[in-house]
């Protein structure tokens, strides 16, 4: 490994201008002596592709957490305004479901909903954008077993 001087050095990478500072133990990058240019090492390939696949794995994350957030906030507000959860499921009403569902992943009052649903909230769900299709469900009967 070669040895980095104590002085600033700048390094290209096609348009990007790095500056790298004095020497560490650790060091991620080689100098050429000839011709100052910096190289990249196996530690700082090894570092990009360790930090993407971390952000990543947090996307798909935090995607699954939202998305099995909205699906029990859903069977929730339905089984609260005195649905069938089963409707999901109800190939007569796909349609209504789907737009429900859409409608529950845009949701932005989700911090209402879900102190709505713990009982800490009392009253109508009227922040909930699918308060009236839940309103209309309920007046064409379709009942909890």
């Amino acid at each position: 490994m070669a040895h980095l001087p104590a002085r600033p050095i700048l390094a290209s990478r096609g348009s990007v201008t790095f500056i790298l500072l004095g020497v560490s133990p650790c060091q991620t990058a080689e100098t050429s002596e000839e011709d100052g240019n910096v190289d990249p090492t196996s530690n700082e390939v090894g570092v990009a592709i360790t930090l993407v696949s971390t952000t990543i794995v947090l996307v798909v994350w935090f995607l699954y957490y939202k998305a099995s957030g909205t699906r029990r906030r859903m069977r929730g507000m339905l089984l609260r305004a005195g649905l069938d959860p089963s409707i999901e499921t109800d190939a007569d009403k796909k349609a209504v479901t789907k737009g429900i569902r859409q409608r529950c992943k845009k949701c932005q009052t989700e911090d209402v909903c879900e102190r709505w649903l713990a009982h800490k909230i009392t009253g109508d769900n009227y922040f909930c954008p699918n308060a009236e299709i839940f309103e209309l469900l309920r007046e064409r009967n379709i009942r909890t077993a």
